[in-house]
């Protein structure tokens, strides 16, 4: 009877073992869910501050590229070389490369730590767009 007992109690401790050991595991497994989760969101999050830096960059070197095909329409020897200020920052825009029929302005932005380099070729002395691409 004494055995019996014994088995019992002995039956009933590894059970409990069994549920705290359960618990401990799946409290572990959830704490790692959890934290991958909110890393992963974190970062998802610089991304975007990134890509908005990226746009905003790339915007103020088009409004350089816009500035300088309007001094060049009203004024066929602008040569380029200043630095423009826009409401959002500055850019930069280089001095103009001309061939016989083409000029090539390059401009340059930055915002933060995002940067953007524009190349645009257009005809002389139309002015019409031949390409107008990041570098």
């Amino acid at each position: 009877m004494l055995r019996q007992r014994l088995k019992q109690q002995s039956a009933c401790g590894s059970s409990g073992y069994l549920a705290i050991t359960a618990a401990i595991i799946l409290a572990a497994v959830l704490t790692v869910l959890a934290l991958s989760l909110s890393f992963s969101s974190f970062f998802n999050s610089s991304d975007v501050q990134d890509s908005n830096l990226k746009e905003s960059s790339y915007f103020l070197a088009e409004a350089c590229g816009e500035t300088a095909l309007l001094k060049l329409s009203q004024n066929s020897n602008y040569s380029g070389n200043e630095i423009v200020s826009v409401a959002s920052g500055t850019c930069k825009i280089f001095t103009l490369e001309a061939s016989s029929s083409q000029k090539i302005i390059k401009t340059q932005a930055s915002s933060s730590e995002a940067a953007t380099n524009l190349k645009i070729i257009v005809q002389t002395p139309s002015l019409d767009i031949v390409s107008w691409e990041e570098y």
